[in-house]
């Protein structure tokens, strides 16, 4: 006798009634708000504004550390086609600006470190 592969089994899937994450956050942001509680989000960038906080390389660190909630991540490596559809100029152009993007990245990328550490 062959052994069936779909249909409804006892105790999978999720339960009736589960909340999920958009849920669960609809439920909570209005209850921090309520109590008058900042979103750690906020807070970080509320210290990124501070005209009192001087220390530029620490409001560096702050800001990459809010860039994943604020934009989406780029996919690297994405070209418009594929480099075997691409004509002789479109390559070099291709390959000069990943040459100058290399080139960017060594010259201004070099100074960022975590805060307290040396």
């Amino acid at each position: 006798m062959a052994k069936s592969h779909g249909g409804r089994r006892l105790g999978s899937g999720r339960p009736k009634g589960a909340r999920n994450k958009r849920t669960v956050l609809g439920e909570l942001l209005p209850r921090l708000e309520a109590v008058d509680q900042e979103l750690p989000l906020y807070g970080l960038l509320r210290r990124i504004a501070d005209p009192d906080l001087l220390d530029e390389r620490y409001k560096d660190v702050l800001r990459i550390a809010t860039l994943p909630y604020l934009h989406s991540r780029l996919v690297s490596g994405l070209t418009a086609k594929p480099a075997y559809l691409m004509s002789d100029e479109e390559l070099k152009a291709t390959r000069d600006a990943e040459i100058e993007h290399q080139r960017q990245l060594a010259k201004g990328r070099g100074h960022l470190r975590i805060v307290g550490k040396k």
